[in-house]
């Protein structure tokens, strides 16, 4: 469960964990989380401390007073001071992260906590390869028929995904996740109709195993809610 006052920030984390396989629930505020803890029983907490009302840290004991002494509590905080402010409030919680972080590290953390492992032969079998081998790539000779490689971008702002959204594909490009990279295509096209143009030639890089030419044009466009 992510409790969160930042929509983007939930939005971020759900979209992040929701492909890997988590059943992930996105929750604005203390309250309604202590409301809907009622019915649920999450096995892990994902909460900010700097939330108007209850703060993460009174919404930790609250939660661990409730009966959910065995979930694992993740505290989350753009300020890296709150890590040690309260000495009182560290017994209610088991990890600790400071915005903005990887997500990546939020992987690390619940792998640790959570004692699970992750399964990463896509990357192996998929991302690796600078391409497959085929007889046609391999004939040689005046008459063999060269393979050109995808043309993808440069693309106008204005057509590009969200920042959001491509940090996003940066993050599960580094895991080398690349179910999920596809999936996040196909929410990028649903609901991000004027980066169409954007997804079907990344789309490309990624079908023709041009790795290091996807993770190039990924790494350097910008967002269309920010500035080229």
């Amino acid at each position: 469960m992510v409790v969160d006052d930042d929509p983007a920030q939930r939005n971020l984390v759900r979209d992040f964990l929701s492909p890997l396989g988590f059943k992930v629930l996105s929750i604005g505020d203390g309250r309604t989380c202590l409301e809907a803890v009622a019915v649920e029983q999450p096995d892990v907490f994902l909460l900010d401390i700097s939330m108007p009302g209850m703060t993460g840290c009174d919404l930790a004991r609250r939660l661990r007073q409730w009966g959910h002494e065995a979930a694992v509590i993740i505290m989350i905080s753009a300020n890296a001071d709150e890590r040690g402010r309260d000495p009182v409030h560290r017994v209610f919680h088991d990890d600790y992260l400071s915005k903005p972080f990887r997500l990546t590290d939020l992987l690390k953390r619940l792998q640790s906590q959570l004692r699970i492992e992750w399964r990463t032969g896509e990357r192996e079998e998929e991302l690796v390869q600078a391409a497959p081998t085929s007889p046609r790539a391999a004939t040689s000779g005046p008459s063999a028929p060269k393979r050109s490689a995808p043309r993808a971008g440069p693309f106008v702002s204005a057509a590009h995904p969200s920042e959001a959204s491509l940090e996003m594909l940066r993050q599960l490009t580094r895991m080398g996740h690349v179910r999920a990279i596809r999936e996040k295509f196909d929410e990028i096209a649903a609901r991000e109709p004027q980066a169409a143009d954007f997804v079907d030639q990344m789309r490309v890089l990624v079908k023709e195993f041009d790795i290091k030419r996807y993770e190039q044009l990924l790494e350097t466009v910008d967002g269309d809610d920010g500035h080229a």
